[in-house]
């Protein structure tokens, strides 16, 4: 059985966990935790997108949640 960073340097990589949405985990955040994983460092999102799609995800869970 390959180790795990045998695996990552191959390229593989996670699957989105089933049912995380309910979580607050939606798609777009998951594009972007993919996005972090590019080999290219020029296809990765900066840290304020990161930030921007963490925010977005955080008000809309807050939105969600009964108080």
């Amino acid at each position: 059985m390959p180790g795990v960073m045998e695996v990552i340097i191959r390229g593989v990589r996670p699957k989105k966990p089933y049912a995380v949405d309910s979580l607050g985990f939606t798609d777009g955040l998951w594009k972007i935790v993919e996005r972090s994983w590019m080999a290219d460092i020029d296809a990765r999102p900066d840290v304020k997108t990161i930030l921007y799609h963490l925010n977005h995800a955080a008000s809309v869970w807050n939105k969600r949640r009964p108080i």
